[in-house]
């Protein structure tokens, strides 16, 4: 068997028997690894979909091992699947299956590593409720302080005059 060999825009070669990354480390993931990446996030909990390991997100499922063993099932918004599917069609892909769904499969074996952190955030965003992404952000942005918008009314506007009613005048 000959190896197909192609380079890509970011300098990676694609080879018929694997991925190979920058500098020839290899690349692609398991889901193992896609576990790790995604227990960073709060509320992530480990279930089961279709008898395959699942992560879910207060019973809503996040990803999924799909059923063949060689792909990860993630949710994604259809605008951004499509951004996915045309980026990089030997990582993304779907079936008809999946078609009207906003799910998008993804191999393993093609998978940069490096991406997967941000591919689970990304997920994780669209089924995680408001109240756990508040908690996510936080930490990255301190709230301003509970006093801080009337001391700012206060001192950057003087105080109305009060009109009096017509009858008065």
């Amino acid at each position: 068997m000959t190896k197909i060999k192609r380079t890509n825009r970011a300098g990676t070669r694609a080879v018929a028997s694997g991925r190979t990354g920058r500098g020839g480390a290899s690349a692609g993931v398991t889901f193992e690894q896609v576990r790790l990446a995604a227990r960073g996030l709060p509320g992530v909990e480990d279930s089961t979909s279709y008898g395959t390991p699942a992560l879910k997100i207060r019973g809503k499922l996040l990803a999924r091992l799909h059923q063949d063993g060689e792909c990860l099932v993630l949710r994604a918004d259809l605008l951004g699947r499509e951004i996915l599917l045309q980026s990089d069609p030997q990582v993304f892909f779907i079936t008809d299956h999946y078609r009207d769904f906003p799910w998008i499969l993804v191999r393993f074996a093609s998978i940069d590593p490096h991406a997967l952190p941000d591919l689970m955030e990304r997920a994780w965003r669209l089924v995680a409720p408001k109240s756990l992404q508040s908690e996510f952000i936080a930490p990255a942005t301190p709230p301003p302080p509970a006093n801080a918008r009337r001391e700012s009314l206060e001192t950057s506007h003087p105080p109305a005059r009060r009109r009096m009613p017509r009858r008065l005048r």
